[in-house]
């Protein structure tokens, strides 16, 4: 059986997977985290035996894959007034999360996709990992001081961006919707900062000729390259992907790069994962970041690869190898 992990509502990486999944009949279920804590079905957990009973059934030899596009545990108590709701929520949700990663532990030696403790990996570390891999990658600092800022600055001859360290997050304020994008630093913007501050990434700002998006689905490779015109002044794809002088073609990725991003996934355990690589005017590829569980929606549709249906393809092979 191949059981999907996603959110309670609509994600855009989940449900096409799952179109197809019961298109080519394949034997699955969904589950999300109010199946677990808040389903009117009983729920068992064996821990001496380490078997997970649903409705009184040993469930734990019928799965064999798992396809995670992440969970949250995050729980909001209707206790207004209660002087220890802050305090619940947070052992609630500390709770949950244990017990979440126990059911990871359960089912360790299963096939996932990707394996749940690689779907977070840390930015900083990829950029080192990337390295030891032969992959390009920008100059990039931690400070927190408008000297050491300034010292890069000069560094990168005047020519830096600066993203969040984890993640790009987004803000909803009734019906708007603020994202958090990459932008580029120039004097007036460190000349305004105070001379401490929260410590930030910046990373030199890369003179590329275009973007390539790719997806890698243990050992292949899809990409699509992002050509624009104009616009110069937007650093982050999200601000350009969608706009009228952006042409979006496959792409042949080079045998080299190939190799470098293959021995890179191999280091870091990985079976799946969305790449940003900035080809330069000089003909380099500078590895920008890593998304495990990035969306793949645009380069399948503009690279007309399918990949939703890949992915249940791959799903069902893994499965039917634990039927054999």
């Amino acid at each position: 059986m191949i059981v999907v992990l996603s959110y309670d509502e609509f994600e855009q990486g989940t449900e096409p997977v799952i179109d197809w999944l019961i298109n080519l009949n394949a034997n699955f279920i969904k589950v999300t985290i109010k199946d677990i804590f808040k389903s009117e079905s009983n729920i068992r957990i064996d821990i001496n035996q380490k078997k997970i009973f649903f409705k009184n059934v040993d469930i734990t030899a019928d799965i064999n894959v798992f396809f995670y596009r992440r969970i949250f545990a995050n729980f909001s108590l209707h206790a207004d007034g209660n002087i220890f709701k802050d305090q619940l929520e947070r052992e609630i949700t500390d709770e949950t999360i244990t017990l979440i990663n126990y059911l990871f532990y359960v089912f360790k030696d299963k096939t996932w996709l990707p394996a749940p403790d690689r779907a977070n990996v840390n930015k900083l570390t990829m950029l080192n990992k990337a390295v030891d891999a032969g992959l390009i990658v920008p100059k990039s600092v931690i400070v927190n001081n408008k000297k050491d800022l300034l010292a890069f600055y000069t560094l990168c001859t005047g020519s830096i961006i600066t993203k969040p360290i984890n993640k790009a997050g987004y803000y909803t304020v009734g019906k708007y919707t603020y994202f958090v994008f990459v932008n580029k630093i120039d004097e007036k913007f460190i000349a305004d900062l105070e001379d401490n501050f929260f410590p930030s990434l910046f990373q030199e700002c890369v003179e590329k000729d275009y973007e390539v998006r790719i997806f890698y689905l243990d050992g292949d490779f899809y990409s699509v390259a992002l050509i624009t015109k104009g616009q110069e002044s937007l650093v982050d794809v999200k601000q350009r992907s969608v706009a009228e002088d952006a042409i979006w073609v496959p792409y042949n990725l080079p045998e080299t790069l190939k190799q470098q991003l293959t021995t890179f996934f191999k280091s870091i355990n990985l079976n799946t994962g969305s790449v940003d690589v900035l080809r330069t005017k000089t003909g380099e590829y500078v590895f920008i970041e890593v998304n495990p569980v990035g969306q793949y929606g645009a380069p399948s549709h503009q690279g007309n690869f399918h990949l939703d249906k890949k992915i249940a393809q791959y799903l069902i092979d893994k499965d039917n190898i634990y039927e054999k």
